[in-house]
C-alpha cells in the first residue's frame, strides 16, 4: 500500500492531506485534515463525454453529527438529505473549481466530500476546497489547476487563517477565499462594517496562504506519484453558428449588458433571446440550441471584457 502524508503548521494546529489508505477505487481520493477534523474527499469521472451542452458536475458534502460522536433524536433520526449548511458548502466547492476544468469539458464528474470526524475547533468546508482539488490533481481525471480554499477572521486586529469556532465568534471578519498561484477566484463571506483596506488586506493574507497550500498539494503529488491523465473529448465550438449570432445580435448584447438598472437589463436580454429564438431554427420548428450557448458565451465574452477594459 503507497501512503503518503504531508502537513504544515495552520493557526497553531497541523493541516495534513493524506492519499493511498482510503476509497482507492475511486480516480482519485485525499483525506484532509486539521486538528481532529477529518474529511474525506473522493472523485471520479465517466470517460464517455455527456451529450449535454454543460459540465455535469455534481458535488456532494455530507456532514453526520456521528462524526462529532452524537445521534440525532427527533422524528428525523437518518439524516435523509443535506442540510442548508451542507447544500452551501457544496456549492463553496464546486465554484471555484468548476471554471479550472479544460474547455470543452464534459464528462460527468462527481466530488464528493465526507466528514469523518469533527472537533469543535475547525471547520471542514474550506479543508474540502484544498482537498477536492488534490484528488483531481492527483487522480487521472483531467484537471490540471491547484485551488486552495482558506477561511480568515480578524481578531483586535490581528487576521487568523482557518480560525477555531471560538476565535470566529469574537471576529469582525468572516471570509471565505479560494483561488490558484495567480489569483483569487472565489470571496465569500460577512464582516462587520470593515474598511476596504482592511479587506483587501485580507484578501492579500488569503492569498499567500493559498500558494503554501498549492505547493503542499504539489509535495503530496510529487511524493506519492499522480495518475496518468487521460485525454478528454472535448465539446467542439461551432464557429460559423458563434458568427452568425454575433452578427445578429453582437451589437444589442453590448448595449444590453451595459444597462445599469438589474431589471430592465434582464429584460433587454430576454427579448434578444426571444429575438434569436426566431432567427434561428431547426428543421422541427424548434429553438436551435447551438445558437442559445452561442448567444449565452457572446454575452459572457462582452461582459467579461468591459469589466477589463474598466
Amino acid at each position: 500500500m503507497n501512503y503518503t502524508k504531508v502537513s504544515l503548521e495552520m493557526n497553531g494546529a497541523e493541516f495534513s492531506l493524506e492519499t493511498g489508505r482510503m476509497a482507492r477505487q475511486a480516480n482519485g481520493s485525499v483525506l484532509v485534515g486539521m486538528g481532529d477534523t477529518r474529511a474525506l474527499l473522493s472523485v471520479v469521472a465517466d470517460k464517455k463525454r455527456s451529450d449535454r451542452s454543460w459540465l455535469p458536475m455534481f458535488v456532494e458534502y455530507r456532514h453526520k453529527t456521528y462524526a462529532a460522536g452524537k445521534i440525532p433524536g427527533g422524528f428525523f433520526k437518518r439524516e435523509a438529505r443535506p442540510s442548508e449548511r451542507e447544500t452551501l458548502t457544496c456549492r463553496l466547492i464546486d465554484r471555484p473549481l468548476r471554471p479550472m476544468f479544460p474547455d470543452g469539458y464534459m464528462h460527468a464528474t462527481d466530488i464528493i466530500s465526507f466528514v469523518i470526524s469533527a472537533d469543535e475547533k475547525f471547520h471542514a468546508d474550506v479543508l474540502s476546497i484544498t482537498a477536492a482539488s488534490c484528488a483531481l490533481n492527483i487522480s487521472d481525471i483531467p484537471f490540471r489547476t491547484f485551488v486552495s480554499g482558506v477561511r480568515v477572521a480578524d481578531v483586535e486586529g490581528e487576521f487568523i487563517i482557518n480560525p477555531s469556532f471560538e476565535q470566529l465568534e469574537s471576529s469582525i471578519l468572516d471570509l471565505v477565499v479560494a483561488g490558484t498561484d495567480e489569483f483569487v477566484c472565489m470571496i465569500e463571506g460577512e464582516c462587520q462594517e470593515v474598511p476596504e483596506d482592511r479587506l483587501l488586506d485580507a484578501v492579500d493574507f488569503a492569498h499567500g496562504w493559498i500558494k503554501k497550500l498549492n505547493d503542499l498539494q504539489r509535495e503530496l503529488i510529487e511524493k506519492h506519484g499522480g495518475k496518468e491523465k487521460w485525454d478528454p473529448v472535448l465539446l467542439e465550438e461551432n464557429a460559423e453558428i458563434l458568427g452568425q449570432v454575433e452578427e445578429f445580435v453582437g451589437s444589442e448584447i453590448a448595449a444590453a449588458v451595459k444597462i445599469s438598472g438589474k431589471q430592465e437589463r434582464l429584460d433587454t436580454l430576454s427579448a434578444l433571446k426571444e429575438k434569436l429564438a426566431e432567427k434561428f431554427v431547426k428543421e422541427d420548428g424548434t429553438p436551435d440550441s447551438e445558437a442559445k450557448d452561442a448567444f449565452g458565451k457572446i454575452e459572457k465574452k462582452t461582459m467579461r471584457n468591459m469589466i477589463v477594459d474598466d
